[in-house]
């Protein structure tokens, strides 16, 4: 007689469907802003080393230097190449004697669309704030600067 069918209907195909795909709508998004989040490290680690570059070679001539006198290339970029990195001002944000460093996101690189933090600043004096591109920088009350 009767022969068992084996498998899955129709309706239960759609339903496993649809719930996968709202998974995938709320699982996505998260992932994409969890990745922006860890690529600002690029960014953090950059001009902390070139801090440290800076302090070095005011250490041996007395004087802050650009990215040339650093040894680094003019565009210099960051370790993964999410940002590019300058200095900015051989003086501190304030107006004192120092420098100021600058991450800006590269062209094309996917951190162009992290709105939250798009541009780090950083001068001798261990100020660290925000900005976005065309905008004035201000103090990170979004936590940028935490990794």
């Amino acid at each position: 007689m009767f022969r068992r069918h084996t498998g899955f209907t129709l309706i239960e195909l759609l339903i496993a469907i649809v719930i996968v795909s709202i998974l995938a709508a709320l699982a996505i998004p998260a992932y994409s802003k969890y990745v922006q989040r860890a690529r600002r490290s690029d960014a953090i680690n950059a001009l902390e080393r070139i801090s440290a570059l800076e302090e070095r070679f005011y250490f041996q001539s007395n004087a802050y230097g650009n990215t040339v006198a650093l040894g680094l290339p003019a565009g210099a970029n960051s370790a993964e190449g999410y940002y590019n990195v300058s200095v900015d001002a051989l003086t501190n944000i304030d107006g004192s004697a120092g420098y100021t460093l600058i991450a800006v996101p590269a062209a094309g690189s996917p951190q162009a669309a992290d709105t939250d933090c798009q541009n780090f600043r950083a001068d001798a004096q261990g100020v660290r704030d925000i900005g976005a591109t065309g905008s004035a920088y201000t103090p990170d009350d979004k936590g940028c600067w935490h990794r």
